[in-house]
């Protein structure tokens, strides 16, 4: 017998051995507070009775409640870029909370936001130094989507508004982040979605009818195409990606795959939009993922590690050309779109932190 989770498999005997692991001991109040709040994604009730509590963490280790320690594998949810508690990340955030710890973004900005601002877009590939900060990737890919919508209209082609993503893609939170998803167990509660969003199959050889795996990234990469003209090339925005899809399984394209794609977005006038909230900062052995694979998209979206953990924090980065349109001079075309954290002073000190941290370490090459 089987049981189903978010398109995982458990059998009931794997199912019976989790619920005789030994219980970590939680006191009343917490297991009151339990029942006040959500785990996020977990909707497996045997485990959302008695999760884990961590109390403390350091380096690649948490511990819990009772004190037990725990090797933290995905550096919490591929967050941890440098492990917990960094002592640069954390005297940088220390530094700047004593200094500024908040600037409103919408009467003007901070000093180390701008700083921030120049440090990413100086280990961004080709020109994609126009840089704006956010509180997570979630943000940070709603933010993308607006970007290229008004970024034709005020190109003078409104009509380009669809965007074309997926399968297995998991892309943030928020509605038009779920949208752009291809993990449907998790959109389910909240559809409707956004209309505009598309969706193809990732190149995923072992489910596939293809002799190798080069032919079935050709295959998968001509799709966007297909896709394209089938809904009229003035009708799109977009592509939508992660250069490496996470959620929905690690699956890793050619390098062609993504020559493929960049070809077609210039041949359209399409934006390649890349999700990098994962694979940036060195995980790829580039700061990007981009730059492993060799092409350049033009928009990054970028959370998790970009502060190691330490606190919120994501970023869109595009490319300068295309901010030019929503800087024309005497037109209120300013990009209609902001947060009350976008820009934070205290999260912006800390990626600065992190990008230095993995340049002078090596971690981008």
């Amino acid at each position: 017998m089987r049981a189903e989770s978010f398109g995982k498999t458990l059998t009931i005997e794997s199912k019976a051995r989790i619920e005789k692991k030994p219980s970590m001991e939680l006191d009343e109040r917490q297991k009151r507070l339990l029942k006040l709040t959500f785990l996020d994604y977990q909707h497996n009730a045997d485990f959302a009775a008695n999760p884990l509590v961590v109390a403390r963490a350091k380096g690649l280790y948490y511990w819990d409640v009772e004190g037990k320690r725990y090797f933290d594998g995905i550096a919490g949810v591929y967050a941890a870029t440098l492990g917990h508690g960094h002592p640069r990340v954390v005297e940088a955030i220390a530094r700047q909370l004593e200094r500024l710890s908040f600037a409103p973004p919408m009467h003007g900005t901070a000093d180390v936001t701008l700083d921030f601002v120049e440090k990413l877009g100086s280990v961004t590939p080709g020109t994609l130094n126009f840089v704006k900060s956010f509180s997570g990737g979630s943000e940070s890919m709603e933010a993308a989507i607006k970007f290229a919508r008004q970024y034709f209209k005020q190109s003078g082609r409104p009509g380009k508004y669809k965007f074309i993503s997926r399968y297995y893609g998991y892309h943030g939170a928020t509605m038009g982040a779920m949208a752009a998803s291809g993990t449907g167990a998790r959109k389910t509660p909240f559809e409707p979605e956004p209309a505009g969003f598309l969706k193809v199959f990732p190149p995923t050889y072992y489910r596939d009818r293809f002799d190798t795996w080069e032919e079935c990234n050709r295959f998968c990469a001509r799709q966007f195409e297909d896709v394209i003209l089938h809904e009229d090339p003035d009708t799109i925005a977009g592509i939508i990606l992660e250069p490496i899809t996470n959620t929905g399984g690690i699956i890793t394209p050619t390098e062609e795959y993504f020559q493929i794609l960049r070809e077609i977005c210039h041949r359209y006038e399409v934006l390649l939009i890349f999700d990098e909230i994962i694979t940036a900062y060195g995980r790829t052995g580039s700061m990007f993922a981009a730059q492993t694979f060799g092409v350049t998209p033009d928009i990054i979206c970028g959370g998790k590690g970009l502060s190691s953990g330490a606190i919120p924090l994501g970023a869109m980065m595009a490319k300068e050309e295309m901010a030019e349109c929503f800087q024309l001079p005497g037109e209120a075309v300013n990009f209609a779109h902001g947060h009350t954290y976008a820009g934070h002073p205290v999260a912006c000190a800390a990626g600065i932190a992190v990008v230095e941290e993995v340049v002078e370490q090596g971690l981008d090459r």
